[in-house]
């Protein structure tokens, strides 16, 4: 994930450039860029997580139970991890186009309706890890659809 993060990174310097000098084609054409080169990365490091995570955890031992917990919820979050780096992209090419207040809003309706999320999947519906993975996944992908 920080190696996504440092991507977007570069895309804000990029984009900062771009629309200080009004080159606003420039300003998609990288944003479009970043879409396809974050996929490109996420897509591995996705299967090497979930591949890796359970022989990892336990060579540092840990205990099996965690080890089971932990790998189930790395299987249940990890589409959320790559809508999450979108979203960060999002963001900071909105940040460059001086567009704040929506990833604001954005972020605090997602905040509200994942504490919904939480509650209808973990406790309502008594999913526990699997409920926490798919209330950050659908929060994930509101955030991702509201900016």
């Amino acid at each position: 994930m920080n190696i996504v993060m440092g991507m977007n990174g570069a895309l804000e310097t990029l984009v900062a450039q771009a629309y200080g000098a009004n080159q606003l084609k420039a300003c998609g054409t990288y944003l479009n860029r970043a879409f396809v080169i974050n996929t490109i990365i996420l897509i591995p490091m996705a299967l090497l997580i979930l591949l890796f995570s359970k022989p990892l955890l336990t060579a540092m031992g840990q205990d099996a139970s965690v080890v089971e917990s932990a790998s189930m919820y790395i299987q249940y979050n990890i589409l959320s991890v790559y809508i999450r780096s979108m979203y960060d992209m999002m963001v900071r090419f909105l940040n460059c186009c001086q567009s704040t207040w929506i990833p604001m809003v954005a972020q605090i309706c997602a905040t509200c309706l994942h504490v919904l999320f939480c509650h209808i999947f973990v406790v309502e519906l008594g999913w526990e890890l699997l409920g926490l993975g798919v209330a950050s996944t659908l929060t994930s992908l509101v955030l991702l659809s509201t900016v």
